[in-house]
Parts: structure tokens; sequence; C-alpha cells
């Protein structure tokens, strides 16, 4: 429903960044982030959970 970013465009933004993570916001529009501020942070903060999890494993096999 976002007329601004069309999924197309999101998912070749997604597939240009590195580690970047495809997320649909059901019912969702360009501006959500601004009107549920707490389902953004919830959505990054479990992004950088996942990324520091991945990074911390990383890390800890290149030790051995």
């Amino acid at each position: 429903r976002d007329y601004f970013t069309p999924l197309e465009l999101g998912y070749g933004l997604v597939e240009a960044i590195p580690n970047s993570k495809w997320q649909i916001v059901p019912g969702g529009y360009h501006e959500w982030s601004m009107m549920q501020p707490e389902k953004l942070a919830a959505i990054a903060f479990n992004f950088f959970e996942q990324i520091e999890s991945e990074t911390q494993i990383s890390y800890e096999s290149s030790q051995i």
C-alpha cells in the first residue's frame, strides 16, 4: 500500500544492501513508522540483536 516506495523498489534495495532484511509491515504505508514508532523500534532492535549474535558467533569461530 506504499505508493511512494513500491514493493519492487524495496526488494531491489534489499538485494543491493549487504545484511539487510526484508520486512513488510501488514497494513503499513510510507509513513507507518511515524505513526507506530514502537513497532519500528521492535523491528530495529530485533534486527540489531540478530546481527550482533551472528557477529559474535563469527568472531568466536575465528578464534578457534
